[in-house]
């Protein structure tokens, strides 16, 4: 079961509960819309195909009628290998002459091959589709592109990635440098990876700047800048950014508060947006998603002594109240690892069904809640701890049986919080209290399980 008590933290600090039964890229999503981020003036049309239902869906027809509306389609098939983390193929329609080029249908408009510079794609059974339709953005001929030397007319759209890169002072004043990173022609942020031919061929730009941190702000820069007057890269990127920055100003700023509050990591941390220039709604700029704190779960590491030092920083500039010292964190890092644990106990064969209702983790509890729930079962645990058995193991680390006469004890273990359950002929016995719990030792274990192995378990110890 996947962990990730960095994110989780992070929704912590929003107060916004994670939500297992959503994605990844879903809970993210839920802590942009809380902040407040503006949706842009160039709205996204969106079709989902649900997987397994590819192969039966007339995805020409979708194309042609939004190509014939002038809007261009980015396509993402989600089909097992062909998805992976942060470079999922996006397959781009700009126009209806792009079509045939781009993908092979059947006599019903069934998707049959995916054609791509890396190579020929075909749906699986199970394959899933996400179209996203917007309207097509104004060209320009600009100079100063990363990967041109020559002047191009490109589309004034596609996707950018905001970067948090390091912390400093001049002058005793405290200020963030931040990166932009640009695509233009209308492809998405994901082709800045290059991990193919074709998203290498998309011009791209990027740019440095400082943001002063004034009043435990950040003073995010706007530039007064008319589409008319733009010539190169760096002030289409201006343009662009003084636009997101004067819309999402406040919430870039408490977005980023938060996130180096969690891990105040520099060079890692990217707000990820789309921009368009149309004639009919101007400059549209937002922020769709944010990166790299959820690196720290796929690799778990501690802060290290560039951290520190860049939180210390932080913290003294006003930007940050504190950073986290661990606790946050570690707490939902528990989390998860009960989560994990007691997962296991609908796999273990033989072990009773009511036992595994009663130690399962209820949707919505925390380890306290957990432990508060059972703790008459907690008590017992720790009474009979103090009896010598013998136990032996299970198929799940956590937890352990003995047999002892014709009565079956289960132990389990969650988060450093241990229960145990006595039964008899398929039933649990019940443990209410203190008189209970030493009437059915005794009975279990024989004379020998003095009445002291309950009282060193009382409340307190």
């Amino acid at each position: 079961m996947p962990s990730h008590p960095h994110l989780e933290a992070l929704h912590h600090s929003v107060e916004i509960p994670f939500d297992e039964e959503l994605t990844v890229r879903a809970n993210k999503r839920q802590i942009i819309d809380s902040l407040g981020f503006d949706t842009g003036s160039n709205p996204t049309e969106f079709v989902n195909i649900t997987a397994g239902e590819v192969v039966n869906t007339d995805v020409r027809t979708v194309l042609a009628d939004s190509l014939g509306r002038r809007l261009y389609s980015a396509l993402l098939f989600e089909d097992g290998d062909w998805q992976h983390m942060g470079g999922a193929p996006v397959v781009y329609v700009m126009d209806k002459e792009e079509l045939p080029a781009k993908l092979t249908f059947g006599e019903t408009g069934i998707v049959q091959q995916v054609h791509t510079t890396n190579g020929i794609y075909t749906p699986g059974p199970n394959a899933g589709l996400k179209i996203f339709a917007r309207r097509k953005s104004v060209t320009s001929t600009l100079e100063g592109f990363d990967n041109y030397t020559e002047p191009l007319n490109v589309g004034l759209g596609g996707g950018f990635r905001l970067q948090v890169d390091g912390v400093g002072y001049e002058g005793g004043r405290p200020f963030l440098t931040m990166s932009a990173h640009f695509s233009f022609n209308d492809y998405g942020s994901r082709v800045l990876a290059k991990e193919n031919e074709e998203d290498a061929q998309v011009p791209m730009a990027n740019k440095s700047f400082r943001v002063p941190i004034v009043d435990g702000d950040l003073q995010l820069p706007i530039k007064d800048i008319d589409l008319s007057e733009i010539t190169t890269s760096d002030e289409a990127m201006d343009l662009v950014l003084s636009k997101l920055f004067t819309n999402d100003g406040t919430a870039i700023s408490e977005l980023t508060r938060k996130l180096l509050t969690i891990r105040p990591a520099m060079e890692v941390h990217q707000l990820e947006g789309i921009y368009g220039v149309t004639e009919d709604n101007g400059v549209s700029a937002e922020i769709i998603d944010f990166d790299g704190l959820d690196t720290f779960d796929l690799t778990p590491s501690e802060p290290n002594a560039s951290e520190r030092l860049a939180g210390g920083q932080l913290v003294r500039s006003g930007y940050l109240a504190d950073t986290d010292s661990g606790a946050l964190v570690t707490y939902h890092r528990q989390q998860a690892d009960v989560r994990g644990s007691l997962a296991q106990l609908s796999d273990i064969e033989g072990l009773n069904g009511e036992v595994k209702g009663l130690a399962a983790l209820r949707p919505g509890e925390d380890i306290g809640t957990y432990a508060n729930r059972l703790y008459a079962y907690g008590r017992l645990a720790r009474s009979i701890g103090y009896a010598g058995i013998r136990w032996t193991p299970t198929s799940a680390p956590n937890v352990k049986q003995a047999n002892i006469d014709d009565w079956t004890i289960t132990k389990v273990e969650a988060g450093g919080f241990e229960s145990a359950y006595i039964e008899r002929e398929g039933k649990i016995m019940p443990v209410n209290d203190a008189r209970e719990i030493y009437d059915l030792t005794k009975r279990v274990l024989g004379t020998s399980m003095l009445r002291l192995y309950v009282n060193m378990s009382r409340e307190g110890d």
